[in-house]
């Protein structure tokens, strides 16, 4: 026993005995003297009950107050074990919050048992590994490294342990001593260790009483089950964290699926209505069209490449595009130089598409007013076998609008839309040709009924004339002109040109030519007459015509035979030696010049005579090996028909049968025409 302690609480006892019984004599001197002056009958029975219930009613409250007096002057900490336990109660059990509890046991106990410092254990995250120290006077923790002995020992022993009093395990409890450590509670629960609750020394200087040690004992069991509880409780808030991270994830996800989805439905749709579409306007309107109400971009514009028709530059022109835009600031119809500033004009030159997240910062934007404040733009190409054929550009308001799956879309959209307007391309090609097809079939029908639809029957004249275009039209005509009824005029022509302008000049030649022959029996004023009217349209479209009139008089027996540019016709004697001959008659071909002079050539005519006509088109076709069939190939395959008395129209039709197999696989460049006159009688 400590003889100063037992002294000093008799001494104390002691003064609170006497104060007590001067206390309960004075209560009772006065109470008399009260008594005395009501004038109270001192032998009343009831005197002595009303006495003893005063004196006791007023006793109790003044001895605890006198009580207290005492105790919070020499017994403070008695008061501090009466008030601790509810505060720790209420803090610990209404607390799962891990740093108010570390406070509350590093802070506030301390300063409740006047002690000079604490520390907080807590077991390492993955055993085994240090421990955590916590302090009230730092936010983060300190480690320390414990051996499994030392943990061992104290959650065996369970309750408050005083170092300094513990005569087994000193060297076990070394690393904790030797920080300065007088007690250490475990916070245990059950035999699990939840940390350690470690004491420094009073400021007092006094050991730990065993009450003090029972209370941290209690402490620690109360500790336990908070941290536990706290640790639980952050585990379950890391885990909502966790969650919902998972879930914004998730939301993330889904969103991302779900455009990605929206993106494959606007490819499909897209694709759908490219391949229906085929006039390429629309094409290109109902695109911009879906991509821009799909996603809700700002503007949608589709740029394709093009030869300014002024400079024959190559241009990026803007044909179609959706956005807040009016008819008078709508981009349609603007043209980008292809070799200018620009991210659409570096995509069309490149072929590599641009995602700019922020054109503020790009300098190669060009800014345009009707686009309003673009932040940011996406360009992909339009590309074919062939290269670039245009740009596919979005623009947005918002930084950052697009990203690679937008930029993958795109450029599936515009592998889509390249091969669609290729295809609307083709087919206005091939309905253009269908519908050319259709106008030269038209004009072809009428310039065969522009051609000779009967022979006319002269007496002792036989007569055939056939003519192939080159195309379905042409150039080349041949007609008949009765004069009289022995008398008969042959025209074979040849329009510079084929196809239709040929067709054209060719009937308007045919129709000027019917009109003026039944006024003019002089071929060289009929060829000068023709040469007039036709001139200035043939100058118009820098064109000619060659033309041989025949005049065949079968009455006389005279052939006159005038020239205008066409290839000289053969005259084969009738005689038995069946000579030929090219007639030497000549002139320019009609609208060479204003005012032209012709002559006319006059031949006597005999039984047998085959007089044959044809335009350059025979002498000049061309076989693979590129040479013309010619004039002289040409007389011997007329003087062998002749020799072998065909009638004209079989001679003709052989002559052009085997000029056609002279040419054999190459293509037909100029028409055809072959006349023949025979006198037979």
């Amino acid at each position: 026993f400590d003889i100063d302690t037992v002294i000093y609480r008799t001494l104390v006892y002691g003064v609170l005995s006497l104060a007590l019984v001067g206390l309960y004599l004075m209560l009772v001197a006065l109470l008399t003297r009260f008594v005395s002056l009501l004038n109270v009958n001192p032998d009343s029975p009831a005197l002595p009950i009303v006495t003893v219930v005063t004196v006791v009613a007023i006793f109790n409250p003044a001895r605890q107050f006198l009580q207290l007096a005492i105790d919070r002057l020499f017994y403070p900490h008695r008061l501090v074990f009466q008030q601790l336990p509810l505060e720790v109660s209420r803090e610990l059990s209404g607390s799962v919050n891990l740093d108010d509890i570390i406070a509350f046991l590093t802070k506030t106990i301390p300063q409740r048992l006047q002690i000079s410092a604490a520390e907080l254990l807590l077991p390492p995250d993955n055993p085994p590994g240090e421990w955590h120290v916590y302090h009230h006077t730092t936010a983060a923790s300190d480690t320390l490294s414990l051996p499994d002995s030392l943990t061992s020992y104290i959650r065996q022993k369970g309750h408050a342990i005083a170092l300094y009093a513990t005569e087994n395990g000193q060297e076990t409890l070394r690393p904790l001593t030797e920080r300065g450590i007088e007690v250490v509670v475990p916070l245990q629960l059950e035999s699990r260790l939840i940390g350690l609750y470690n004491l420094h020394a009073k400021t007092s200087g006094d050991y730990f009483r065993p009450e003090e040690l029972v209370f941290l004992s209690n402490l620690g069991y109360q500790a336990a089950i908070s941290i536990s509880n706290a640790l639980s409780f952050h585990q379950i808030q890391q885990l909502n964290r966790d969650l919902e991270a998972r879930a914004r994830e998730y939301q993330a996800l889904y969103q991302q699926e779900r455009r990605r989805a929206g993106q494959l439905r606007l490819i499909s749709e897209v694709s759908r209505e490219v391949s229906s579409i085929l006039e390429i306007n629309r094409l290109l309107d109902t695109v911009v069209r879906l991509i821009k109400t799909s996603f809700n971009y700002h503007a949608v514009t589709v740029i394709l490449l093009e030869d300014d028709p002024s400079t024959g530059e190559p241009m990026l022109a803007c044909v179609a595009s959706s956005g807040a835009f009016t008819e008078q600031n709508s981009p349609v119809g603007l043209r980008i130089p292809l070799r200018g500033p620009g991210v659409t004009a570096r995509v069309a030159r490149t072929g590599q598409p641009a995602l700019v997240r922020d054109v503020r910062q790009n300098g190669d934007y060009i800014e345009l007013e009707m686009f309003g404040n673009v932040v940011s733009e996406l360009a992909v190409p339009l590309l074919t076998q062939d290269g670039v054929i245009g740009v596919l550009d979005i623009v947005s308001e918002q930084p950052d609008e697009f990203d690679d799956d937008d930029l993958t879309t795109l450029q599936v959209l515009a592998r889509q839309i390249a091969v669609a307007i290729e295809n609307a391309k083709l087919y206005q090609t091939q309905a253009e040709q269908e519908r050319l097809k259709q106008e030269l079939l038209i004009a072809h029908n009428i310039q065969a009924n522009l051609l000779p639809q009967q022979i006319p029957q002269l007496p002792g004249l036989n007569l055939y004339g056939l003519s192939l275009p080159a195309e379905e039209v042409g150039g080349d005509f041949f007609n008949y002109v009765v004069h009289q009824k022995s008398q008969l005029g042959v025209a074979v022509g040849d329009v510079s040109g084929k196809g239709l302008s040929g067709s054209l000049f060719m009937a308007v030649s045919i129709t000027a030519l019917r009109a003026e022959a039944l006024h003019h029996h002089n071929i060289s004023a009929l060829l000068e007459s023709l040469n007039s009217l036709l001139y200035p349209q043939l100058q118009a479209n820098r064109m000619n015509a060659a033309m041989l009139y025949l005049h065949l008089d079968m009455e006389s027996r005279l052939l006159h035979v005038g020239n205008a540019g066409l290839v000289a016709p053969m005259l084969i004697s009738g005689q038995e030696a069946k000579r030929s001959q090219f007639l030497d008659v000549g002139g320019l071909p009609l609208g060479v010049s204003r005012r032209i002079r012709y002559t006319q050539k006059t031949i006597p005519l005999h039984k047998g005579d085959l007089i044959v006509a044809c335009s350059d088109g025979i002498v000049e076709a061309m076989n693979p090996q590129r040479e013309m069939y010619g004039f002289a190939r040409l007389e011997e395959t007329l003087l062998r028909a002749h020799r072998k008395g065909m009638p004209v129209e079989e001679l003709v039709k052989t002559t052009l049968r085997d000029v056609q197999q002279f040419m054999g696989e190459a293509p037909q460049h100029d028409d055809m025409t072959l006349v023949a006159a025979e006198v037979c009688s």
